[in-house]
């Protein structure tokens, strides 16, 4: 993850996203200014690599909750303007709510809604968001998660469908 100009990393920590009915293996970071998911992808050349899933500036978040869960599978609940709720599985849950209530409450203004991609300030770049209609998901025969239907290759593991 890249940190712009007086950015300074805070916690980061390997956590899984719930993105609609998948669940998706990355890298949670919390920075001064931001709240970073890096969600892992497979490339066939490569293998499996990081791609930044949510970049959310602190100021845009309106609550986060921590919810215990059984066997350390504790979900943290992150909110933020226009009805948008992030949510990821973590052991410490607690720690990341406590650790991003702090970095809020010092944190500076969220960007007008004119700042661009690659501009100084970063972007909401959505993870979740209510479906405007149904959707249809297929089970991958070699992991077992959903991809949308009409999809050729899995979106968790690669394999084609």
């Amino acid at each position: 993850m890249m940190l712009y100009p007086g950015e300074q990393a805070i916690a980061s920590d390997r956590v899984e996203a719930i993105v609609g009915p998948q669940v998706r293996l990355g890298n949670l970071h919390l920075t001064n200014l931001r709240l970073v998911f890096e969600g892992f992808f497979q490339e066939p050349a490569v293998g499996w690599v990081p791609r930044t899933v949510l970049d959310l500036h602190l100021g845009y978040v309106t609550n986060v909750v921590a919810v215990p869960g059984a066997k350390e599978r504790h979900t943290l609940r992150v909110e933020a303007g226009l009805g948008y709720v992030y949510t990821f599985v973590s052991p410490i849950a607690h720690k990341w709510m406590e650790a991003i209530l702090r970095a809020k409450q010092q944190a500076p203004a969220a960007p007008s809604s004119a700042a661009r991609p690659g501009a100084a300030n970063p972007v909401v770049v959505n993870v979740q968001s209510a479906p405007s209609q149904p959707s249809v998901f297929l089970h991958c025969k070699h992991c077992g998660s959903l991809t949308a239907a009409g999809s050729v290759h899995c979106t968790s593991c690669g394999a084609t469908l």
